[in-house]
Order: C-alpha cells, then structure tokens, then sequence
C-alpha cells in the first residue's frame, strides 16, 4: 500500500491511457474535436490538519512535508 495511489472515477466520464512518452494520435485523427494529450498528476502532502482547532503540529508532523 505504502506505492499505491487509488483513485475513485466513474468509467463514463473518461478514459485513459497509461505511458511512458506522449500522445501519439494517428493523422487521420488531427481534425476531430477531441482534445489529445497528457494531464500530469501530482501527488504531494498538504500542510497538516489539527483535529482540533488552535492545536498546533509538532515538528516531526510538520516536518515530514
């Protein structure tokens, strides 16, 4: 679990493709009105959330980021 990023979509909204290197769409595919190419996602860690207000992190939690 510690390299798995699990992402939750409903497969009727879009599709994708997995590689290594860019979109590579044929000629013939140029002119149809679909929009082609790569949406890079970034996984980073946000600041930390106190579960209570006014409580703030210590370092080891702050400085994991």
């Amino acid at each position: 679990m510690a390299a798995t990023t699990v992402l939750r979509v409903l497969m009727n909204e879009f599709s994708c493709k997995i590689r290594t290197d860019g979109p590579k769409d044929a000629d013939a595919d140029l002119d149809l009105p679909i929009w082609a190419g790569v949406l890079p996602i970034k996984s980073a860690p946000l600041p930390p959330v106190p579960e209570h207000a006014g409580r703030v992190a210590p370092a080891y939690v702050t400085e994991w980021c």
